[in-house]
């Protein structure tokens, strides 16, 4: 399939849009370099795919097709082909050199957990192994205990202190804690650390099967965080046995079945809809040695949309043979009792601080900005920034995205964006951008409100409000990550209304400063009916056990709850019931916040030892 016809080019640059079009390269990232049609001539292809693309399988055909004798006399530099699916060779990490060892670490620790020792922890059950209070403590084979000293970790968080001895010990887990308080570290090290000790799996019965036997399953409800997770067990699995594989939608699968089969997938990291679509291709997944599920972001997989994607999974689990895990930064108690149909009968509950609530690390701002008035409000913000911070400016619309980042653009912020109307490709280049510094600032929808881990995010600004609290949450959970510092600076306005109450609350939960006019919105707001999903909402989150205190089950593994062959199926999850009232009630005194915002934002910025 050739590309869109450029009327008025001559044949030679009509090849090459053709060759940048099956080389799957951006357009986009060619313009922002002021590469037209005519430059594209002198380019050497090799530097194209190197610089702007990724070559698919029939890049070296293809590039045969389009050869052009001239680029013989110009430099060659080597292709570096970019795997669609984010996958680095498996094997090139197991013989690992101290080359990758340098690349793979380069971004670790450097954190510090100081602000999370403090905060309380909740661990409910029977017989519940003692906590750690080092990683020496944990009992990791000598190649996994290097690769965290590699990562630089010094001391567990709290959730890892928890979880590592829960998991080690077989038990089912349940696990709610704040946002970049290190919940990945917590269930990868573990399930890494058994894996290692047991022994090898017995040959395939038919010895012509080709069949990938994962052991491990975790599942992530996005891409880009299963790409991050990935990441992650790449460190942790970095010069071991342990082969790590993510695999999800919006790329062709057959690139990603061929790094199954040639490399292995030890721990497979998955979105729901692309692992369903693996497991239905016959001969290709043998699901009867996987000991662990993971459901990272829990919450989300159990609720938005993905419940009947995990029933399916779960049909191909032995329940009596897998361990189940779950984290999530929220556990509403409905939430909770979806879970209990998966869980053991002796699970362990295991909170973190005060589940749903914010890192004590971040700072708040919240202005109140009319709709009109938003854009010049976040150009001062941006002007303010120090230079090479990172930030995420979060909107509700894809288009919204598109537009705001064309806006900056345009004046000159180096901007990207990420939303779910993106190819994947685009979607991973873009994040790269971000990642990379190439560009400073991410407009972003909600799709990057949730796990993404991404170092070093100094200010989220929510330049539209969220729907609910529990988004809020995950957004401002971007930044103040592990207890590094952050800024979330908040554009409140009439549309917003239904949120003062929830705001108010989880603002004065972390000591946030409050604005007068935001108080006196949520007692008004209140008063016309709308309700606090923190003070007289139910009690949305809680910091508890909804089994209460006489929490049953024993000292090792426990019958799901429910009983085998049930408990693999839940019920499919109701809306939640709306809280707030939509009464629209206009604000007391909301005079413009501009020159304040902008000085406490100095003072914040000025406060940090950075």
């Amino acid at each position: 399939m050739s590309a869109p016809p450029h009327p008025g080019k001559n044949l030679s640059v009509q090849q090459v849009c053709d060759m940048v079009h099956h080389l799957n390269i951006n357009p986009e990232s060619l313009h922002r370099a002021g590469i037209d049609g005519e430059k594209l001539l002198g380019m050497n292809p090799d530097v194209l795919v190197h610089d702007f693309g990724y070559a698919p399988p029939e890049a070296d055909a293809i590039l045969r097709t389009f050869h052009n004798p001239e680029h013989e006399r110009r430099e060659r530099r080597p292709m570096r082909p970019r795997n669609p699916e984010g996958q680095q060779p498996t094997r090139g990490i197991v013989q690992g050199t101290e080359e990758d060892a340098d690349q793979l670490f380069a971004d670790s620790g450097d954190a510090s957990i100081a602000s999370f020792q403090n905060m309380p922890v909740n661990c409910t059950g029977e017989n519940i192994p003692a906590p750690i209070s080092g990683f020496d403590q944990a009992d990791f084979p000598a190649g996994l205990y290097e690769n965290v000293v590699r990562s630089r970790y010094t001391q567990p968080s709290p959730v890892q202190a928890h979880a590592i001895p829960v998991i080690v010990a077989g038990r089912d887990l349940m696990a709610c804690a704040q946002t970049g308080s290190g919940k990945t570290a917590a269930f990868l090290l573990p399930i890494i650390s058994l894996l290692m000790k047991q022994d090898p799996l017995p040959a395939p019965k038919d010895p012509r099967s080709r069949a990938v036997r994962p052991q491990a399953i975790v599942v992530s409800p996005t891409r880009e965080l299963a790409c991050q997770i990935f990441d992650s067990c790449r460190k942790y699995t970095y010069k071991t046995p342990i082969r790590p594989c993510v695999v999800y939608g919006g790329v062709h699968h057959e690139l990603q079945i061929e790094q199954m089969t040639k490399y292995g997938a030890d721990v497979l990291i998955a979105t729901p809809g692309r692992l369903l679509h693996l497991l239905e291709t016959p001969g290709l997944l043998d699901m009867s040695f996987v000991r662990f599920l993971v459901l990272d972001e829990a919450d989300r997989l159990l609720h938005f949309g993905f419940g009947d994607q995990v029933n399916q999974l779960l049909n191909y689990l032995d329940p009596d043979f897998v361990r189940v895990m779950m984290f999530s930064a929220t556990f509403p108690p409905a939430i909770q009792q979806l879970a209990q149909r998966i869980l053991s009968q002796d699970y362990v509950f295991l909170s973190v601080g005060r589940v749903g609530s914010m890192a004590s690390s971040i700072d708040h701002v919240v202005d109140y900005v009319e709709e009109s008035d938003k854009h010049a409000e976040l150009v001062n913000h941006l002007r303010d920034l120090p230079p090479n911070h990172l930030v995420i400016v979060f909107v509700q619309t894809r288009i919204q995205s598109d537009s705001l980042m064309n806006y900056l653009l345009q004046l000159g912020f180096p901007t990207t964006t990420l939303h779910a109307d993106m190819s994947q490709y685009h979607r991973e280049y873009e994040l790269n951008e971000f990642l990379t510094r190439r560009k400073s600032i991410l407009v972003a929808t909600d799709v990057a409100s949730r796990g993404l881990d991404i170092p070093n995010v100094t200010t989220v600004i929510n330049f539209d409000m969220p729907a609910t609290i529990d988004d809020y949450t995950h957004r401002v959970g971007r930044t103040g990550r592990v207890g590094r510092k952050g800024l979330a600076i908040s554009f409140f306005n009439d549309a917003d209304t239904a949120l003062a109450g929830p705001l108010l609350d989880a603002l004065m939960e972390v000591g946030a400063p409050i604005p007068e006019w935001l108080e006196a919105l949520a007692l008004e707001n209140r008063g016309h009916g709308g309700q606090s999903r923190y003070r007289r909402g139910g009690n949305h989150h809680i910091d508890r056990d909804i089994r209460g205190p006489a929490a049953s089950g024993g000292g090792g593994a426990a019958p799901r709850a429910g009983g085998a062959g049930v408990s693999h199926q839940m019920p499919a999850a109701s809306a939640p019931a709306a809280s707030g009232s939509s009464a629209q009630a206009a604000p007391v005194s909301a005079t413009p916040a501009t020159y304040e915002s902008m000085n406490r934002s100095q003072e914040t910025y000025s406060s940090w030892d950075i």
